[in-house]
């Protein structure tokens, strides 16, 4: 009786691996593809299908030619944190939701001008020069070129040299504006809240960082006008366009509406195989998924959710840097105004950046600093300013409504442009809540005093049993697209080495792959899959590599050597609203 069980078990084995194999659509995982069983695995599946996740997939397929891996994604759209939604405001106009500009020279920037999303006219640069302050009681805007604005900038450039100095890891930006106000008493009450209003409105909105615990260092550099006239906006918008266009040629390796709920690496299974399960949010059915290797690219505050369960718990040291590191968060409420029935007179048309130093009580920096989009080179005729906020303030405004939060924005705008001047309310509005988003839980992580942050980044970004990988902005210094698509690059690198897909299957040998796809190391070319030579570069030391000789792939090295890797692209994702 034994010897047939066992008979039958290999005749059910041999049967259930016929079919997994000869079914493989497009290798992702579907109830008629490739990865439901353990015995016929996904080689990737990637979890989270923003710039990180994407760029892992990309690298998989254009790079390597890994044909079997998957990208799940809990929304239904592709993008995460660079989200857009069209004619939230204006028909046909692009509102960007979480990401809303960009790097000069980074992939990312590549990207959107090869999808003709950028334009050609000058970009729109933020600097100290081009920003509005207006003081409550002074009665609106000082001009900086005034007397009292040029007392202004000098005090604040005070409080920066004093920032530079006494800057460190171990003290958090509230101690260090405390500490200054404490150094020069004498110090007005005009240009205190002008400090304040600066620090609070343009790093604590732009990093979302938390006063209480925020590491002072980031003041040293961030605060310039050096640092910050980097930024370029893109007046065009379209995140979500640009990631359409990137992701087009491996869309049908996504899903959306598959939120991952655990991630089983503990190879209780015969092959050794991560057991990864799903909730259709379509469906409302749990799915299951069998891969070799797992990209998990889920935000930080995810992970510090534990809303994806990890079987077996992650290692302590990981668990603890998920702990320490920070995880910010920043909100914008987008307000458009219809030129055709809106008096626009009042507009600041000269002004990119606006802040309202206002006089000290409970409310004092919320809702302060705000970014006229009109004043974006292609953006004229749209009439749309945008308030912004960080860190607790945020989060404590996600819990207001948007009409409490409307109206605290237009008292605060009202404020920059008293009487005789009448602002009318605006025709739109858009409020985000990234706090309270369960599949990004904030917005980016931030450093916070007392802990290292790059430390916990590199542990953050360790692989764990050789299956399970990890990237996103979190696992790489910098807090932007391009670092989270490094990152994904980076992850796929890490699975390479590790040799992990060209594992054997210890009751089929014959099932070893005949190439090197994965580990990518080679003598000749003749080691290489199709698609591949064998080549040589400095980077790799003395090693030699498996590496794409296909034209027109995306990847970091391609943008560093001057090829734009321009492909033909269209995108089943086209026309959804984000």
């Amino acid at each position: 009786m034994m010897v047939l069980n066992r008979i039958l078990s290999v005749i059910t084995t041999i049967v259930v691996i016929f079919f997994a194999t000869s079914i493989d659509a497009n290798g992702c995982g579907t109830a008629t593809s490739k990865g439901t069983n353990e015995f016929d695995p996904l080689d990737v599946l990637v979890i989270g299908a923003g710039w990180s996740g994407l760029a892992a997939a990309n690298k998989l397929h254009s790079v390597h030619s890994i044909k079997h891996f998957c990208v799940l994604e809990a929304r239904d759209a592709i993008g995460v944190r660079s989200r857009t939604k069209m004619g939230a405001l204006v028909p046909d106009l692009p509102t960007e939701l979480g990401s809303a500009w960009v790097w000069e020279d980074t992939i990312i920037t590549r990207i959107f001008k090869d999808a003709g999303l950028v334009s050609n006219e000058a970009p729109s640069y933020f600097s100290y020069s081009n920003m509005g302050l207006y003081y409550e009681p002074y009665g609106g805007l000082i001009e900086n070129e005034s007397e009292d604005g040029m007392w202004l900038r000098q005090e604040y450039e005070a409080f920066e040299d004093y920032a530079k100095q006494y800057a460190t890891h171990d003290v958090t930006m509230q101690q260090m504006l405390a500490w200054y106000m404490e150094d020069y008493p004498e110090l007005d009450e005009v240009a205190k809240q002008a400090i304040k209003g600066i620090v609070c409105g343009t790093i604590h909105s732009e990093y979302g960082s938390y006063f209480r615990d925020a590491d002072s260092e980031y003041l040293d550099g961030h605060l310039t006008p050096e640092f910050r006239i980097n930024y370029v906006a893109v007046p065009n918008g379209g995140f979500s366009r640009a990631l359409e266009y990137f992701a087009a040629p491996f869309a049908d390796h996504i899903q959306v509406n598959k939120q991952v709920l655990e991630v089983d690496y503990s190879a209780t299974n015969r092959n050794e195989v991560v057991r990864v399960s799903a909730l259709d949010r379509s469906t409302n059915e749990t799915m299951t998924y069998y891969t070799r290797a797992v990209v998990c690219t889920v935000s930080l505050g995810v992970l510090k959710s534990g809303d994806l369960q990890f079987t077996p718990l992650l290692p302590p040291r990981k668990e603890k840097a998920i702990k320490e590191m920070g995880m910010g968060n920043i909100n914008k409420c987008i307000l458009y105004w219809d030129e055709e029935t809106k008096d626009v007179s009042w507009w600041p048309s000269d002004k990119l950046e606006l802040q309202l130093i206002t006089e000290e009580d409970e409310d004092s920096m919320e809702w302060t600093y705000f970014i006229n989009d009109q004043n974006h080179n292609g953006n004229r005729k749209n009439h749309i300013m945008t308030a912004w906020i960080g860190g607790a303030k945020a989060d404590y405004w996600e819990t207001k409504t948007d009409a409490e939060t409307v109206e605290h924005v237009m008292k605060n705008i009202r404020q920059m442009f008293p009487p005789p001047i009448s602002v009318p309310e605006p025709t739109n509005y858009l409020i985000t809540r990234w706090k309270s988003d369960p599949f990004t839980r904030g917005t980016y992580h931030y450093h916070r005093a007392g802990v290292d942050t790059y430390a916990n980044q590199d542990i953050l970004a360790e692989p764990v049993a050789s299956k399970v990988f990890f990237a996103g902005e979190a696992t790489n210094e910098g807090m932007s697209a391009p670092n989270a698509y490094e990152s994904g690059e980076r992850a796929v690198d890490d699975i390479m080495e590790s040799n992990v897909l060209n594992s054997i299957f210890s009751i089929f040998p014959n099932r070893r792959p005949t190439c090197s796809r994965a580990a990518h190391r080679c003598q000749t070319d003749d080691d290489c899959c199709e698609g591949y030579t064998c080549q040589h570069r400095t980077a790799w030391g003395t090693i030699k590599r498996c590496a794409s000789s296909l034209p027109g792939v995306w990847s970091i090295e391609a943008v560093n050597k001057g090829d734009s890797g321009v492909r033909p692209r269209t995108s089943p994702f086209r026309n959804k609203d984000y």
